[in-house]
């Protein structure tokens, strides 16, 4: 429970880089980076995770992408432009993470969603795929993120 804890505090500070990234470059916004910026970085990683996966797969550039946000977080965070209040969301985090180790495994995740988020991140976007099974057609921008 601790080490994903962790790597979503790691998480939070790679969307929070992406956020920074979106908010000052692209909307052209000179004051401070607040909570509600996160929207932000969301919308930009799951353009780019959907676009990149037309041409390689998510696993392949999954390290990439979190250095890149790290380094723009760090970037921004010595230049004080965030005021994020890291402390409540590390609180919200560890409060979620200990919920999900509560609950137990669920039934229906290994027999549906797992092989689905399996071929999006092993795989290139296959066209066809959902040929194979009519469960593989409809997925979530969802599915896109989970690594």
């Amino acid at each position: 429970m601790i080490l994903s804890t962790f790597s979503n505090l790691i998480i939070l500070l790679v969307i929070t880089g992406y956020s920074c990234l979106v908010s000052s470059v692209i909307l052209k916004n000179k004051s401070y980076i607040e909570n509600y910026h996160l929207v932000y970085g969301f919308f930009f990683l799951f353009i780019l995770s959907l676009f990149l996966n037309f041409f390689f797969p998510l696993n392949n550039i999954f390290y990439i992408v979190s250095a890149i946000g790290l380094t723009f977080f760090s970037y921004f965070f010595f230049k004080k432009k965030i005021k994020i209040n890291f402390f409540l969301h590390s609180l919200i985090l560890f409060f979620f993470s200990f919920i999900t180790y509560l609950q137990g495994d669920n039934v229906d995740s290994p027999m549906y969603h797992l092989q689905i988020i399996k071929w999006l991140s092993n795989e290139k976007i296959v066209f066809g795929l959902s040929n194979l099974e009519i469960r593989f057609a409809i997925n979530s921008i969802w599915f896109y993120t989970c690594q």
